[in-house]
This record gives structure tokens, C-alpha cells and sequence, in this order.
């Protein structure tokens, strides 16, 4: 990567990045206040009831977040990667214990060193390198993922693996790679769904460029593939980390998601909206959910494309356009494609394109199909900095490069100033609205608490789920990125059989919301069973009336 001295100043830039931007508080292990919100708190919820489950098969099994829709941890995006090894080190851990942190962290440190390894390949100069080392790492498309409420899923912060990715598609020696790809893949297994398709989609493209070019003999090519593809599905067979739970005698799962293909997309004009991260460019007219699709390049790439574009005919001459890599062009193209999806929007106008209705299903499975912008924006960032370093002197460009990264961390500030408060949260419990004494009452009478009326994501979800958690509950009010499909219309069918007949089960509390009012009056019940609205939560508590100090739990105003 440009050798040791080179990483290590990567990694000291990158460092100084991370406690800039974020800062030292969420490294404390038993810091979870600023995990509350957003993603962050599904992601925790995920984890701690993964760690207190009993080991099952398979090893990623988290039976207890869902119950009947129940997941590997994978599903609550709490990154196997890291929730696998620590819940073999459990008993060692302090309680509550969280890793995000410390993801966050390597997530820095790991997009620093690929930043500078793929500006290894486009500079010999060091102070090049370590300018365009800045850039990736103020990239603001892995900025946003960090806080910013509407797009709070530190998982994606490992786009690394993107980097890591190209770096390794730029890199000599066809047998050096194809071990490389067999670590990044599996890894990418282990981390989500959205990077594993962009490292895979990547990976297609050096395989069938390493053919193309024919310096190989095909069957070096194919062992190497063979181990690119045998491991990472070794590794996510014997893990089990797209277990789900399946309805009794089901054979094959059928993971449903929520819909959201075609909403979630990137509007054309997003490598220029700032949507917040700039102080001195304004928004642009786009929608709300298009900040999946959240492409900005940032001010100091913008103000460097336009150099590059003035620089261009002396970087065109140094261009060596091959027929191998027409694959990689072909897998941006695919990128692209996916990224707009069959609503092609420039702000506000939006046209609809011709897709296949089968693709749409396929979609569904990456709803949030905008963020397949992620290996454009690289891909843009690298191919404008190459241009400026061709095309202008050593100096010239050393100059570009700095202001660029000055400015690109200066004007992005506008977008990660906020962290600051979320980071500030500091302590080991969350807030919560469940403050009357019934709660602890209720945690030691039942088994489990669930929902009446199933949905994914109920609004009180996080405070119910944590309560359960806190009690050592199940539960399946949760927030599932995936689950299946047959296993939910059975739990829901179920459900409406049970409050036809009265045979709820007794020994769950009973989240009522969803439950029509007509429905719930009907319900068979019997003496001291309670319906009643607690800490505006809408409950069944089968024979807790029953309880001697029910009338004081149920009576005394809650703590505000």
C-alpha cells in the first residue's frame, strides 16, 4: 500500500478523523445512550438479545428478537462480524457492553488505509496520497451513515469494503488477489447484505477482466474463483447468518422485506445536492427518501472535477482505455441502473422507466436500492483525482489535492457539526417512556411480551423491546430488516384465531395496539385480567388483577 511508513501516517490521519468527527465517548464499552435512535437502536436491541441467548444452531440464531419471525443477528443489522466472537466472550464482558463504538472506529482506520492504497495506484507522491487519503475519508456519503437520524446505520459505515474492493481489482498478481477476495467476500458475508452484493458485483468484474486478458492459464483463474465463492458460502452456511425462522413444517424460508424499491432510489442530480453537508452550496430540489440514495460528492471533489475538466486533454493522453475492463464498467453501469431504479428522477421530475416486473420482487430484497451509489461515488472521486494528477505537475497537483481536502473538510462540517449531540449522550441505560411501577411488576409475572396485532417496527418497539430485554423476556415487538414471509402470515393468522377464541397465551404480556376496539371488547376474559392503556401503551395483562399490589401499580401516576 505504498509501503509501512505510508499506511501508518493513513492511519494517524484517519484516527484524527475519527475523534474530530465523532470523538472518544462511544469507544467506553458500556456507553449505549448514543445507540437510542434511529437503526443504532434496532442494531443494539439485536445484539444484547443475542448475547443473552442460550448458543443454538445455528451459531447466528437470535430466536428471542422476534420469536415466530426471528432472525440471525444478521437481520437486526447488528454485524455478525463482530457479535459472533464477542458473545463467545460473554462472561468476560461488562453489562451492557456495546461494539459499535469500536466498529466505528476500525470503519475509519480500514477506509484510511484502502483510501490510501488506491491512491497508491494513482500517485507515487506521498503528500498526493495523503490529500486524497482526506478526501475518502470526508467522503460524505460514509459521513452520513454515522448520525445523521434518517440514515443511522453504522453497519454501512463499512464501505471500506468498497474501497477495499477497487483497491484490490488495481492490484498486481492474480494469485495474491484471489486469496484477497475470498477474506473480502467473506467478511462482506458477515457484515450486510448491500456490501457483500457491491464487493461481489466487483469481484465478477476482475474475475471475467482476468480472462479477458488471457495472461493466465483459465484453470488458475477458476481455482481462484472456486475459493472466492467456496469460503465465503462455508462461512455463512456453518455461521448460519441468513437463518430465519420458518412457520411449523416449512420447509424453504421466504424472506419478505418491506417494500420501498423505487422510493429509496438516487435522484440524478444527488452528486451535486448537498442536502445540508455544504455551508456554501444550496439543496436541490428532491424528496425525503431519496437520502438513501445520498451521493454527494462534497466541495472540495466538485471545485476538483472542474480542474480535472481544464486538465483533461493532458490526462487523456496518459489514459490507456483496455477491452478488459469493459466488465467493471459494465458492473457501474449495473450500479447506476439499480441505483435510479425504474423512477428516473432529476429533482423533482421524475419519469418512469421500463423494468422487468420479475426485477421488482428482486428489488424489494435490496429496497434501498440508492445505495448502490456508493461504487460511483468512489469510482468518480478516484478517476478525478487520477485526472488532476496526470494532467497537472507534481506541484500543481499537490496544490488541488490539499485545498481540495481542506476544503472538502471544512464546507462538509455543515453535515456532521450535529454529531456532537448525539455523541454527548453518555451512560449505560436509555431514556424511556415505560416509567410506571406496573412495568417492573410485569417483567417478573410474564414470559414474553408480543404483539396482538404482528407488524414489523412498532412506534414503541425500542422501549418495549428494551424493557423485555432488561427482564429477560421475549419478545416480537422488534425491528427486523428481513424475516419470513410465511412465518408472519402464519403469526398474524394466529393471532386474529387467538383473540377470536380467547386463547391468548396467559403467561405474555400483550401489546393491544393494532387490535381493533370492537375486537378487543369481545375478547374472552376472565377476573383480574386487565386491558388499559399504560405510558400510552395499549396492553392485555392476562390475571394481573389478581396480583395483591395491582391496584397501586395500576393507580400511582407515572414518573415523569
Amino acid at each position: 500500500m505504498g509501503g509501512p511508513a505510508q499506511a501508518a501516517v493513513a492511519l494517524l490521519i484517519a484516527l484524527a478523523a475519527f475523534l474530530f468527527v465523532v470523538g472518544g465517548a462511544p469507544l467506553a464499552p458500556t456507553n449505549i445512550a448514543w445507540l437510542s435512535e434511529s437503526d443504532a437502536a434496532t442494531n443494539y436491541l439485536g445484539w444484547a438479545f443475542y448475547r443473552d441467548s442460550p448458543w443454538a444452531w445455528p451459531p447466528a440464531a437470535n430466536p428471542a428478537y422476534g420469536m415466530d419471525i426471528a432472525g440471525s443477528i444478521l437481520m437486526a443489522d447488528a454485524n455478525p462480524l463482530l457479535a459472533m466472537p464477542f458473545k463467545l466472550l460473554s462472561p468476560l464482558l461488562p453489562e451492557p457492553f456495546q461494539y459499535f463504538g469500536w466498529w466505528l472506529l476500525a470503519c475509519f482506520l480500514l477506509q484510511g488505509l484502502f483510501a490510501q492504497g488506491i491512491a497508491a495506484r494513482i500517485t507515487p507522491h506521498a503528500e498526493q496520497r495523503l490529500a486524497i487519503t482526506a478526501l475518502f475519508l470526508f467522503a460524505p456519503c460514509f459521513l452520513i451513515r454515522i448520525a445523521t437520524p434518517a440514515t443511522f446505520h453504522l453497519t454501512l459505515c463499512g464501505q471500506w469494503q468498497i474501497l477495499a474492493a477497487f483497491w484490490l481489482y488495481l492490484s498486481p498478481g492474480l494469485r495474491r488477489r484471489a486469496g484477497g477476495w475470498a477474506a473480502l467476500l467473506s467478511v462482506a458475508v458477515l457484515t450486510h447484505p448491500y456490501l457483500l452484493a457491491m464487493v461481489a458485483a466487483i469481484w465478477i468484474a476482475d474475475l471475467l477482466r482476468a480472462l479477458l486478458a488471457g495472461r493466465e492459464p483459465p484453470a488458475v483463474v477458476l481455482r481462484g474463483a472456486a475459493l472466492a465463492i467456496g469460503l465465503p458460502l462455508a462461512i455463512g452456511w456453518a455461521s448460519g447468518v441468513f437463518w430465519l425462522a420458518r412457520p411449523a413444517g416449512g420447509a424453504i424460508a421466504t424472506m419478505k422485506v418491506e417494500w420501498g424499491f423505487g422510493i429509496y432510489k438516487m435522484n440524478l442530480l444527488s452528486p451535486f445536492d448537498p442536502r445540508g453537508w455544504s455551508w456554501l452550496l444550496p439543496d436541490l430540489p428532491s424528496r425525503p427518501e431519496e437520502i438513501e440514495g445520498f451521493a454527494y460528492l462534497g466541495l472540495g471533489v466538485l471545485l476538483l472535477a472542474v480542474a480535472a475538466v481544464i486538465l483533461s486533454r493532458r490526462a487523456w493522453s496518459a489514459a490507456r482505455p483496455r477491452l478488459a475492463h469493459v466488465p467493471l464498467a459494465l458492473a457501474l453501469l449495473g450500479f447506476a441502473a439499480f441505483a435510479i431504479t425504474p423512477y428516473l428522477a432529476i429533482g423533482l421530475h421524475v419519469t418512469k422507466l421500463p423494468w422487468p416486473e420479475p426485477m421488482i420482487g428482486l428489488g424489494n430484497l435490496f429496497r434501498s436500492s440508492g445505495r448502490f451509489a456508493w461504487p460511483l461515488v468512489y469510482i468518480a472521486m478516484a478517476g478525478i483525482c487520477w485526472a488532476v494528477v496526470q494532467g497537472a505537475s507534481r506541484r500543481t497537483a499537490s496544490i488541488l489535492l490539499a485545498a481540495a481536502a481542506l476544503i472538502q473538510v471544512g464546507d462538509g462540517s455543515a453535515g456532521w457539526r450535529g454529531y456532537a449531540q448525539t455523541f454527548a449522550r453518555s451512560g449505560p441505560v436509555w431514556p424511556t417512556q415505560l416509567t410506571s411501577p406496573f412495568w417492573d411488576q410485569a417483567g417478573h409475572r410474564y414470559k414474553a411480551v408480543r404483539l396482538a396485532a404482528p407488524r414489523n417496527r412498532l412506534p414503541a418497539y425500542r422501549d418495549i423491546a428494551a424493557w423485555a430485554h432488561r427482564h429477560g423476556l421475549q419478545t416480537d415487538a422488534v425491528y427486523l430488516a428481513r424475516y419470513d414471509g410465511a412465518a408472519f402470515d402464519r403469526m398474524v393468522q394466529l393471532r386474529a384465531q387467538e383473540l377470536r377464541t380467547g386463547r391468548l397465551a396467559r403467561d405474555t404480556l400483550w401489546i393491544m395496539d393494532g387490535v381493533p376496539a370492537d375486537v378487543a371488547a369481545r375478547m374472552s376474559r376472565r377476573a383480574g385480567d386487565v386491558i388499559q392503556t399504560i405510558d400510552g401503551v395499549r396492553l392485555f395483562a392476562p390475571d394481573f388483577g389478581q396480583r395483591p399490589s395491582v391496584t397501586s401499580a395500576l393507580a400511582r401516576p407515572a414518573r415523569r
